[in-house]
C-alpha cells in the first residue's frame, strides 16, 4: 500500500482512461529527492491493466553525455513499429538508436520527428502509458525528443508521466506542463509509515519527525532509523532540524561508514556503472578484490538492489555521495576494471568513457578513442553527445595542435545547439594552422549571427579578416559576408552595403556561385535593393544557381535574396528541391529554415492563409533553437499577415514582442519591418491620420538608417497614399517627387507594381486611365491579388471622385480580391465605397480557411492535393490520430465528409478582371 498518495494515483488513473478514449494527456510529478517520486510510479506502473503497453525511461546522472541513452531504453520495446515509419524518419530514428541495417542518419530534429510517430504507431495497437523518472538527468537529446513528442501529441492513446525534481533548469524546459506537487506526509500517513518500520514509536516523535522533515517519505524512515530510544519515546527532543536533501545526504553517508571497505567499493562500483549489469559489475569487481559477499553486505544495509539481472543503487542521491566519498584512486581503479570488461563495438561508447574517468593525464591513445566516439554520436545527430566527446578528446590530448582540432570539433557540434563560442575560442588559442584558423573564425562568425550577437560579428571581420583573406580568398569572402548580414540585421545598411562589396569582389569571374561563394552574391544582391539599384543581372546568377543546386544548409539565405530580388519563380523552384533534399538527408532544422522562406513568400504571392498557417508551424519549431533574428522575423511577418486581415490585438501584441526582443539584443531591421506593419494595420483600418503619422515615422527612419529601395517594405509608397487620401496633396506630391527620384533606377518588378499605383493615384485628371492601365497591368502579371485590390481600389476612388459609373466594378473587383484573400479591413474599405456612392454593400463572405485554426488549415492544404494521413503526419510533424482529429475538425466546420468535397469547396476561383 503507498501512504498518502491516493489522490495522486486517482488522478494518473484517470489519464490513462482518457488515453484509451484517444485523448493524450501528459502530467509532471515533481517533489524534492526522497518525496516518493519513484515509488509512485512504480505503485502507478504495477496498477496497470495488460492490455497496455509501458514504455519505461529513467534519466541517470552519470549517462547525461551517452549517445541517446535515454531513448534507447525507453523505445526497446516498441522497435518492432520502426519499419512502418516514414523513410526520414526511420532512417533518422534508426541511426540515432543504433539499430542493425541503419546506415544515414538526421539531425536531432528528425530524430524527435521519429519518435513521435513511433510513439503514435505503438498507440494504434494499444493505450501505451510512457513513465520516465528523473528528468532532469536525461542525456539532452533525449530530453529533446520527448518533449518535442509531448508537445504535439492530442488525440493518441498515450498517457505520459515525468518525474523531476523541483529545479529552475528543468522547470523551464517543463514549462506549460500540468504539474503533480508531492509534498509531504501527514501526520496520520507518517505515523503508519513509522509503524511498519517500529511499532514502539511515540506520536510525540513522529509529530517532531514530520516538522522537521516536512513530511518527507524517505527522511522520515532514514531519519527514525538515527533515533535513540529516549528519542522513540518522545522524551528527548530531535537534534538539529536539517534540510531534506542535506539530511538524506548525512544519512547515506553515515550508512555507508557503517561498511567494510570492500561493501563501500561494492556501491561505489554500482554507482560509477548506472546500467546495474550484474554479470558486468562481479566480474570487473573481482579485479578490485570485491567478493560476492561484499555486495551481499550492502543489500542488507538496504543500499543496493538486486535482480535477476542487476545491481543498482537504492536511490540517486545516494549515488553522488557513494561516488564522493571514494578517493580519486579508487574511483581511477572502479573505472578502468569497469573498461576492461567492457568488450565489442556494441559497447565502445561506455569503455571510452570509463577509460576517460580512469585517465589521470593526457593520453593519445584514450583521447582518440574518444574522439571516435563522439564522431559516431556526430554521425547519428546526438550533438550533445558529440560535443562532449569532443571535449573530453582535446582535455586528454597530450598535443596542443591536436587539442586545438578537437576543441574546434565541439565547438563545431555545440554551435548547431546554439552554443560553442567559448569552445572556438579556447580553439583558436590551441592552434597555429591558418587555415583551421580561418575555418574557427568564420564558424564564430557564422554561430554568433545565428544567435543575434551582432557585435561580436563586426568585432571578428575587423580584427580577423586580413589574416582570413590572405590565407583563403573564399574564406575572406564568406567572413565578409557575415558581417554585411550582421550589419543587415542591426540596419546598419551603409556598412551591409559595403561589406557586401568588398566580399562579392573577393568572387573571381571564373568562381561558379555554387557552396560557400553564393553567400557573398546574395549579400551583395540584398544590398542592392535596399540602395533602390537592384542588381537584376546579379539576381539572374542567384536564380542560376539555386536552379543549379544549393546545400539545404545555405538554400534559406539563398530564398531569402531571391524573393527580395523578385526572383519569385526560382525561390520556389528552390523551395521545392531543398525540401526534398532535406527530407533526404534529415535535415529537419535546415526545412525548418527554408519553410520560414516559403512563408516570407507566399506573403509576396498574396497567399495569407497559407503563409499564416506556415509561418505558425515554423515559429513553434523555432523555439527549440537559440536564433533571435529568426524568431523575430517570423514573429514581424505573421504581425503584417494579421495587419492585413485584421487581427489587430494580436498584431500589435506581436510588434511589441519585437520591439522588446530588438531592444535586448540590437536586431533592428526587423524593427523597421514592424513599425511598417503598424502603418499598413492603421491604413487598413482607415484611420488615416494615424496612418501618416506612423508611416512618416517609419520612413524617417529608414532614411536615416539607409534603407531606399522599395523591394523590402513599400514605406514611401504607402505613405503617398495615406497622405492623398487623408487630403494633404501638396506634401503627396512633394514625397511622390522623392519616389519617382528613388525608383528611376530600380528594375525591381515590386518597386514597379507599387510605384505605378501611386503614380496613378496622384495622376492628373486625363492621365487616370492610362495610369492605372498600366498599374493594373503590373499589378496583374505579379499575381498577387491582395496588391492587385489594393489597385482596383485606388482606380474605383478615382473614378467616384469623377462621378464614373465604372467605379463600381472597380470597387466590386477590390472587394473580391480582399475578400479572396482574407483582407477583412480592406475589404470593409471597398465596401464603405460602394455604399457611399448608393450601392448595395457586400455580404462579408470571408475564405472558408479562415474557418479553421491554422494547424487545420495546414492538414487542409496538404489534404487536397490528395495526400494520405501518414504523409501529411510526416510531412506536419504530427502524429495520424491528430491529422485525423483536425480533418474530422475541419469537414464539420466546412460541411463536407470526404476530402473530394474538401477540394471541392476550397477550389479557389480566379478573381475576375475587369
Amino acid at each position: 500500500m503507498l501512504l498518502g498518495r491516493e489522490a495522486e494515483l486517482h488522478q494518473l488513473d484517470e489519464l490513462v482512461l482518457l488515453a484509451r478514449a484517444g485523448i493524450s494527456g501528459v502530467v509532471v510529478v515533481q517533489g524534492e529527492p526522497g518525496s516518493g517520486k519513484t515509488s509512485l510510479l512504480e505503485h502507478f506502473v504495477s496498477s496497470l491493466a495488460q492490455d497496455v503497453t509501458v514504455l519505461r525511461g529513467l534519466g541517470v546522472e552519470s549517462e547525461a553525455h551517452l549517445a541517446y541513452a535515454g531513448l534507447t531504453g525507453l523505445f526497446r520495446p516498441i522497435l518492432e513499429f520502426v519499419p512502418e515509419l516514414p523513410a526520414m524518419q526511420r532512417s533518422a530514428l534508426g541511426s540515432a538508436l543504433a539499430l542493425e541495417g541503419s546506415e544515414r542518419g538526421g539531425d536531432q530534429l528528425a530524430v524527435a520527428a521519429g519518435g513521435l510517430a513511433l510513439l503514435a504507431a505503438a498507440a494504434i495497437r494499444s493505450p501505451t502509458v510512457i513513465v520516465i523518472d528523473d528528468v532532469q538527468w536525461l542525456d539532452p537529446s533525449s530530453l529533446f525528443a520527448v518533449l518535442f513528442a509531448v508537445r504535439r501529441i492530442a488525440n493518441d492513446r498515450l498517457c505520459i508521466v515525468l518525474a523531476a525534481r523541483a529545479d529552475p533548469g528543468i522547470d523551464a524546459l517543463l514549462q506549460g506542463f500540468p504539474r503533480m506537487p508531492l509534498g509531504g506526509l501527514n501526520l496520520n500517513d507518517a505515523t503508519q509509515l513509522l509503524a511498519t518500520l517500529m511499532a514502539d514509536i511515540s506520536p510525540n516523535a513522529v509529530e517532531a519527525l514530520v516538522e522537521a522533515t516536512g513530511g518527507n517519505p524517505l527522511a522520515l524512515m532514514e531519519a527514525a532509523q538515527e533515533l535513540d530510544q529516549w528519542q522513540i519515546a518522545g522524551v528527548h527532543p530531535l537534534g538539529s532540524p536539517l534540510a531534506v536533501g542535506d539530511h538524506l545526504e548525512s544519512a547515506f553517508a553515515v550508512h555507508l561508514d557503517q561498511l567494510s571497505p570492500g561493501a563501500r567499493t561494492a556501491v561505489a562500483l554500482a554507482a560509477a556503472e548506472p546500467s546495474g549489469e550484474r554479470l558486468l559489475l562481479l566480474s570487473a569487481a573481482s579485479d578490485l578484490g570485491v567478493t560476492l559477499s561484499d555486495f551481499r553486505e550492502a543489500m542488507d544495509a538496504r543500499l543496493l538492489d538486486e535482480s535477476a539481472s542487476t545491481l543498482t543503487v537504492r536511490h540517486p542521491l545516494l549515488r553522488s555521495v557513494a561516488l564522493r566519498r571514494a578517493d580519486r584512486e579508487d574511483r581511477r581503479r572502479m573505472h578502468e576494471a569497469l573498461a576492461s570488461r567492457l568488450e565489442g563495438a556494441e559497447h565502445a561508447e561506455r569503455r571510452a568513457w570509463h577509460l576517460a574517468a580512469a585517465t589521470e593525464g593526457p593520453d593519445e591513445s584514450v583521447a582518440a578513442l574518444v574522439e571516435a566516439v563522439a564522431s559516431a554520436a556526430l554521425a547519428r545527430s546526438d550533438i550533445s553527445a558529440a560535443m562532449a566527446g569532443f571535449q573530453q578528446a582535446a582535455m586528454l590530448s597530450p598535443r596542443r595542435a591536436d587539442r586545438g582540432r578537437r576543441l574546434f570539433s565541439a565547438g563545431a557540434a555545440a554551435s548547431q545547439l546554439g552554443q560553442g563560442d567559448e569552445l572556438l575560442r579556447q580553439a583558436l588559442a590551441c592552434t597555429d594552422d591558418p587555415a583551421l584558423r580561418s575555418d574557427i573564425i568564420v564558424l564564430r562568425a557564422r554561430s554568433a549571427n545565428e544567435k543575434g550577437d551582432l557585435v561580436l560579428v563586426a568585432q571578428l571581420v575587423r580584427d580577423e579578416i586580413d589574416g582570413v583573406r590572405e590565407k583563403s580568398r573564399m574564406a575572406g569572402a564568406v567572413l565578409l559576408s557575415l558581417g554585411a548580414a550582421a550589419a543587415f540585421c542591426g540596419a546598419n545598411f551603409d556598412q551591409c552595403a559595403g561589406q557586401a562589396k568588398e566580399s562579392l569582389a573577393l568572387i573571381e569571374e571564373g568562381d561558379t556561385l555554387s557552396g560557400a561563394a553564393v553567400l557573398p552574391a546574395c549579400m551583395a544582391l540584398i544590398a542592392s535593393v535596399v540602395s533602390g539599384r537592384s542588381d537584376m543581372e546579379l539576381a539572374t546568377k542567384c536564380a542560376g544557381a539555386a536552379r543549379a543546386g544549393i546545400h539545404p544548409a545555405l538554400a534559406a539565405p539563398v530564398m531569402n535574396s531571391l524573393i527580395i530580388a523578385d526572383q519569385l519563380e526560382a525561390a520556389e523552384s528552390l523551395r521545392i528541391s531543398a525540401r526534398k533534399q532535406c527530407r533526404d538527408e534529415g535535415s529537419l532544422m535546415a526545412l525548418t529554415w527554408v519553410d520560414g522562406m516559403g512563408m516570407n513568400l507566399r506573403v509576396r504571392r498574396g497567399e495569407l492563409a497559407q503563409a499564416y498557417a506556415t509561418g505558425t508551424a515554423v515559429l513553434e519549431l523555432i523555439t527549440t533553437i537559440a536564433s533571435p533574428f529568426g524568431k523575430a522575423e517570423v514573429q514581424t511577418t505573421l504581425a503584417q499577415i494579421e495587419a492585413i486581415s485584421g487581427m489587430e490585438s494580436s498584431c500589435r501584441g506581436r510588434v511589441e514582442l519585437v520591439r522588446r526582443s530588438a531592444a535586448r539584443t540590437g536586431i533592428d531591421v526587423v524593427v523597421l519591418q514592424a513599425e511598417y506593419v503598424i502603418g499598413l494595420l492603421e491604413l487598413g483600418q482607415g484611420r488615416l491620420l494615424a496612418a501618416v503619422r506612423q508611416l512618416e515615422r517609419t520612413h524617417h527612419e529608414f532614411e536615416q538608417r539607409g534603407l531606399l529601395g522599395l523591394g523590402f517594405w513599400p514605406v514611401l509608397s504607402d505613405l503617398i497614399e495615406a497622405t492623398a487620401l487623408s487630403g494633404e496633396i501638396d506634401e503627396a506630391r512633394r514625397l511622390l517627387t522623392l519616389l519617382q527620384t528613388r525608383t528611376e533606377h530600380d528594375p525591381l518588378p515590386f518597386t514597379a507594381l507599387v510605384s505605378s499605383r501611386v503614380m496613378a493615384i496622384m495622376a492628373a485628371d486625363h492621365d487616370v486611365p492610362q495610369r492605372f492601365a498600366a498599374a493594373l497591368d503590373h499589378a496583374r502579371s505579379y499575381g498577387n491579388p491582395f496588391e492587385e485590390g489594393r489597385t482596383h481600389l485606388a482606380y474605383g476612388r478615382r473614378l467616384t471622385a469623377f462621378g464614373r459609373s465604372e467605379a463600381v466594378e472597380e470597387l466590386q473587383i477590390s472587394h473580391e480580391c480582399f475578400q479572396f484573400v482574407g483582407a477583412t479591413p480592406w475589404a470593409d474599405r471597398a465596401a464603405d465605397e460602394l455604399e457611399a456612392i448608393g450601392r448595395a454593400r457586400p455580404l462579408h463572405t470571408p475564405p472558408l480557411t479562415q474557418l479553421l485554426t491554422t494547424h487545420e488549415q495546414e492538414v487542409v492544404e496538404l489534404a487536397i492535393t490528395g495526400a494520405t494521413t501518414r504523409e501529411i503526419a510526416a510531412e506536419l510533424l504530427m502524429s495520424p490520430k491528430t491529422v485525423e482529429s483536425h480533418l474530422t475538425s475541419s469537414y464539420r466546420k466546412l460541411g463536407v465528409r470526404s476530402k473530394t468535397q474538401l477540394a471541392h469547396v476550397l477550389n479557389r476561383p480566379q478573381v475576375r478582371r475587369a
